[in-house]
């Protein structure tokens, strides 16, 4: 009697492949107005079955797999009686869709919406059934983001996943349209740099803090698609999630709120958000490597800022943390969300700014400590309220504070 088995390793990156050619193919499929996109579903929908069918005949005990797809379906009905399995409800529909299939690829007859909508149901049920089937899991739990190597990223994306499964519609945008923003806004901090604002006097005026918003919309627009062709992102799907979602966000971890988000989504703007985003996220860490390092360079570490103390004698735990002046302030007149933080971490910059005029940029040490500080303060800028920024603001005060004591009481040695 045939015990099914979990899926292995290798196993389980077939599976997840012929799941990609599923959801590229769902993707196509609403491209109603694109005929060769809707052969292209039929093509992927129809690999998606035999792929799995192939996989499966080879797990079932037979290692000389056919080619043709007929002839790998009778392998596998002849594997699944051998073993005393239940026929396979889904066989017709295996037929049905590789059928549909050869009369797109080979008669060059387009499938009309009737035919789009069985191969989908088709293909849906067909891969649910040879998934439980033949390894005792589900289809729809397969989830493409263990391939995503960023540990936030990956939470977020899995979670979108389970929102799918679990028929949460907005939850599964929010997060998987979050995981891209965070992914590109990363990158964009070492490719651009920090953000730039226009000065106080400007931002105080109504009229100015509508230009300053314009400029800034403008400045953020161009960077994503400059950074999205560079990529080599599918920019048309970015900018789709984000019709689907709006711009204001708000996160707090892996929770993520779009506050203009479209109403009543459907299960298929759903999957195109999770499909697209898992897509462009793994396309992006192919292309940096490491997101929180993107081409080898690294951005901020408190490991970084602790390994400069013991190199320089500076003992943290005995440093006493200075408050942050109050630099001035700021005033807003719209979205209240992040008026606080705003004024928080410019409040926080400012001090860092301030303090770091004093160090000597020909000094080895002053020089590293001033790298640390513009790598910061690219850090909080980014990252803003999701972090305590205010406390990193404060420790490295306190080592400026500490690497000029200890410059000016070396100077005063040498002097006596």
């Amino acid at each position: 009697m045939f015990t099914p088995n979990k899926p292995s390793r290798a196993e389980t990156d077939r599976l997840l492949l012929a799941k990609r050619a599923y959801l590229l193919a769902v993707n196509h499929r609403t491209e109603r107005h694109d005929p060769a996109a809707r052969i292209a579903a039929v093509v992927l929908f129809d690999f998606a079955i035999e792929s799995t069918m192939k996989l499966a005949v080879e797990v079932l005990g037979n290692t000389k797999v056919a080619r043709e797809f007929p002839a790998v379906l009778q392998q596998l009905d002849n594997a699944i009686s051998k073993l005393q399995l239940p026929p396979l409800a889904s066989r017709q529909a295996m037929l049905k869709v590789h059928e549909t299939r050869n009369a797109s690829q080979h008669s060059s007859r387009y499938p009309n919406e009737t035919e789009m909508a069985e191969c989908l149901i088709y293909s849906r049920d067909s891969l649910r059934e040879l998934v439980g089937t033949v390894w005792d899991s589900s289809f729809d739990s397969l989830c493409l983001s263990r391939l995503v190597r960023d540990d936030h990223l990956r939470k977020l994306l899995q979670e979108a996943e389970g929102a799918i499964e679990g028929g949460s519609w907005v939850e599964a945008v929010s997060k998987a349209s979050y995981a891209v923003q965070s992914a590109l806004g990363d990158i964009s901090m070492h490719t651009f740099g920090e953000p730039t604002y226009l000065n106080e006097e400007l931002e105080n005026s109504e009229r100015g803090a509508d230009l300053n918003r314009t400029i800034s919309q403008l400045a953020k627009f161009s960077e994503s698609t400059l950074l999205g062709v560079s990529l080599g992102l599918d920019i048309k799907a970015i900018r789709r999630i984000r019709a689907i979602t709006g711009d204001w966000v708000t996160v707090s971890g892996t929770n993520v709120r779009y506050h203009h988000i479209r109403p009543h989504l459907t299960e298929g703007e759903a999957l195109f958000v999770l499909d697209a985003s898992l897509t462009a996220v793994l396309k992006i860490e192919e292309e940096v490597g490491n997101i929180q390092q993107p081409f080898g360079i690294d951005i901020w570490s408190e490991d970084t800022v602790d390994e400069f103390a013991i190199r320089n004698g500076v003992t943290i735990s005995s440093l006493e943390l200075p408050e942050i002046p109050q630099a001035g302030s700021i005033t807003f007149d719209r979205e209240t969300v992040d008026r606080n933080a705003h004024l928080r971490r410019h409040r926080a910059i400012a001090a860092l700014r301030n303090a770091s005029a004093a160090l000597d940029p020909s000094n080895r040490r002053h020089s590293e400590l001033l790298t640390l500080i513009d790598q910061y303060v690219m850090y909080i800028n980014h990252y803003g309220s999701d972090i305590d920024f205010e406390t990193g603001a404060r420790r490295l005060l306190a080592i400026i504070s500490s690497v000029r004591n200890q410059s000016t009481d070396g100077a005063k040695t040498a002097g006596t």
